[in-house]
């Protein structure tokens, strides 16, 4: 094919596209999307690194819904990065796909959902897929400080090496407004709250029975 008839192609399927954007603009998905890339000096996952302690370019695109029900929302979402688990370049990419439920009773935030860990490329023997089912509550004090604790499970973790819980405890503080900064300074913050997905876990988290590992912020 020249590249005269690929250009012709290319401008036929940008006329397409653009005869349907006012179908597009009127048909509102409900809802709301967010997405999110980054490039990371390291990507740590539960205290060890994915990627041999080099740089990782990360990102993802999320789908949430508010249900109409006593503030509860349904949400999906895939994200993704650049691995190197040292086995011959067989697992380069991994991709983790989520959905669940999350929402707020008397102030207690609650999320529960299911994630999957995928590693494409990966010979199947290797067996470094795996599923997790996720539950999590958190509860903030006077929009000043967050506690939260979150379990993890999956029956057969990476590797097929059997069963995993995962548990995690998170504690993070927000700025303080203006007016109670002047009242309560000095204030020292040290933030370990993690980011949604699974990039970091913070404060003190433990696969029992094997391993605890425990990471700090400073804002």
């Amino acid at each position: 094919m020249t590249a005269k008839k690929i250009a012709r192609y290319a401008t036929a399927a940008a006329m397409d596209w653009r005869q349907y954007r006012p179908m597009l603009a009127m048909a509102r998905v409900p809802g709301e999307f967010s997405a999110n890339i980054g490039i990371f000096s390291d990507y740590h996952f539960r205290g060890t690194s994915q990627t041999g302690e080099d740089p990782a370019i990360q990102g993802g695109i999320d789908y949430s819904l508010n249900t109409g029900i006593q503030d509860t929302s349904v949400y999906v979402g895939v994200w993704g990065s650049n691995v190197d688990f040292n086995d011959g370049d067989e697992a380069q990419v991994e991709l983790d796909v989520y959905g669940g439920f999350a929402g707020t009773i008397e102030g207690v935030d609650w999320q529960l959902g299911a994630l999957g860990y995928l590693y494409p490329g990966a010979s199947s023997s290797l067996n470094y897929d795996y599923v997790e089912v996720a539950a999590s509550l958190g509860y903030t004090f006077y929009d000043l400080v967050t506690v939260g604790i979150g379990y993890n499970y999956s029956p057969t973790i990476s590797a097929a090496s059997g069963d995993g819980h995962y548990l995690q405890g998170t504690v993070s503080t927000s700025p303080l407004p203006e007016s109670k900064e002047r009242r309560f300074r000095p204030i020292h913050r040290r933030s370990c709250r993690p980011p949604v997905g699974r990039r970091q876990r913070d404060v003190w988290c433990a696969r029992l029975p094997d391993m605890v590992h425990r990471s700090v912020r400073q804002l």
